[in-house]
């Protein structure tokens, strides 16, 4: 009883013949007979370990929704299938999904492993209920149980999880492969048509058919899922055929220009299906892919190949994102730290890498303090002075409370991708002050953002960093220091 009074308030202790008739009470974590429950959203828990392990995991971000799902799937079934209805539990089901999953990846990078386990698996949950057992929206969360499986050491359940979501990302590029040749089709036989009248050759690639068949059996190519790589994944490489001495010149030329024409003609397929709104989505998924892959081969100690599997994952962030966002600047820290760490170039490459992915995490932090600062600056035109700390302190405030406003899931979802900056930001302090020295431009300004960054995240070690980089900015001219960055530093944490 002392144990039942030191839960919240809204979790009682329930027994098994109590449930109605032909339920039963089945913990969410293990499945097994349930002892407590949650009386708002009827979740229920075998043991108080359970509870708290879930209520600290996402339980209690889910509560409220959950309740209001619960009300709905009470409803007659007439009722329930109502449009008005299905729409608003459809919305509440996604919003679960995409709250669940945040909050595992949170956990994930904060290395609390056994939250990030029960997040994830709900996440699961509700995208198949809103989804379907074979959308890509299953990747995000299957991705994310592979992460927490692969810091827990399970690589072959990690690899498992990670096989599925390569799966769903093979049939999602092969139904798109299909819609974009079939929408090309009459083009590229027009295309044909002049270029064998203005060339008068017969290339046979242009001319060749575009059957179903070769992209349907994509799927059946790719199905082994140890193949860590696939002809869809990345750009085609040119073919090498063997020379065989029966052939004559011109038959190993048309072979070879009918090789080309193949290349170009699927690399075109290729951009064309990443230009549509699902492509986008594809290629955001795939970045997340490659990032899951790079850290199984890393956490296996396979740099070399994890540095490939991170370069892919690169290319699919820029293309998703943009060649400035936050996803390709994560993608290029991790691109410069495996290149230390496998030492496949020389050192001068990977602190170019390094200081690329700086200067976009300074992007990011600049275009998110944005606001801020240009409220201060209206301040010192309109009265003609420097702002007190009382006056920054206000202006901190509204500036707080209107990212507050900002939507749920994107405010976690930034947050995430700064606290998984603020890891490879540390990596890049401890290299940049062994080889250039704490006076160094490129050091001074890596501490400046690190320090800002773990404001963002509001983390409980940011006032080291702040004090750290306050004494190296003192230590050198300001005029070395980016001007846009040292006035929001000094604006965010005045002396």
């Amino acid at each position: 009883m002392a144990e039942v009074q030191q839960l919240p308030s809204k979790f009682i202790s329930v027994h098994g013949l109590s449930a109605a008739r032909g339920q039963k009470y089945l913990c969410v974590i293990c499945n097994s007979e349930g002892s407590f429950l949650c009386t708002q959203c009827r979740s229920c828990y075998c043991c108080r370990e359970h509870l708290l392990l879930d209520d600290l995991a996402c339980h209690s971000l889910l509560c409220d929704r959950q309740s209001a799902i619960r009300e709905i799937m009470k409803l007659p079934l007439a009722t329930r299938t109502r449009p008005e209805i299905a729409t608003k539990l459809t919305i509440l089901q996604d919003e679960c999904r995409r709250v669940a999953y945040l909050e595992s990846r949170r956990h994930v990078l904060e290395g609390n492993n056994e939250l990030a386990l029960p997040a994830a698996e709900r996440s699961l949950v509700f995208a198949k209920a809103v989804h379907g057992d074979n959308s890509i929206e299953l990747i995000p969360p299957l991705l994310a149980l592979a992460d927490v499986a692969c810091l827990a050491g399970a690589q072959d359940a990690a690899r498992g999880y990670a096989s599925r979501a390569r799966w769903l990302l093979l049939g999602k590029e092969t139904e798109l492969r299909l819609l974009v040749e079939t929408h090309l089709r009459p083009y590229i036989r027009q295309c044909n048509e002049v270029v064998n009248r203005l060339t008068g050759k017969n290339t046979g690639c242009l001319s060749a058919k575009l059957s179903n068949a070769k992209s349907q059996g994509l799927q059946t190519l790719t199905k082994p899922f140890g193949k860590a790589f696939s002809s869809t994944s990345t750009r085609l490489k040119l073919p090498s055929y063997p020379v065989n001495k029966d052939l004559s010149t011109e038959k190993l030329q048309k072979a070879e220009e009918s090789s080309s024409s193949e290349l170009y003609l699927d690399n075109c397929i290729s951009d064309e299906i990443f230009r549509t709104k699902e492509g986008i989505r594809l290629a955001f998924l795939s970045c997340r892919y490659w990032s899951t892959e790079t850290r199984l081969r890393a956490a296996e100690n396979l740099y070399v190949e994890a540095l490939d599997t991170a370069a892919i994952a690169c290319y699919f962030a820029a293309l998703a994102s943009g060649p400035t966002s936050m996803s390709t600047c994560l993608q290029l820290y991790a691109v410069s730290k495996l290149l230390i760490l496998s030492m496949v170039s020389p050192e001068p490459h990977a602190v170019s890498v390094m200081l690329q992915a700086q200067n976009m995490l300074q992007g990011t932090i600049i275009q998110f303090y944005a606001p801020y600062i240009i409220g201060i600056q209206h301040y010192c035109t309109d009265n003609n002075c420097e702002p007190d700390s009382q006056i920054l302190s206000k202006f901190m405030a509204e500036f707080q409370r209107s990212d507050r406003r900002r939507e749920e899931d994107e405010r976690l979802a930034f947050r995430a991708d700064i606290k998984e900056a603020v890891q490879y930001v540390l990596f890049t302090v401890d290299y940049l002050e062994r080889h250039y020295g704490h006076k160094a431009k490129c050091f001074i300004e890596c501490v400046m953002c690190l320090a800002l960054c773990l404001e963002i995240v509001e983390d409980a070690s940011r006032s080291e960093y702040i004090t750290k980089a306050w004494e190296l900015v003192r230590s050198v001219d300001e005029a070395v220091i980016n001007p846009v960055l040292f006035r929001i530093f000094a604006f965010t944490f005045p002396l």
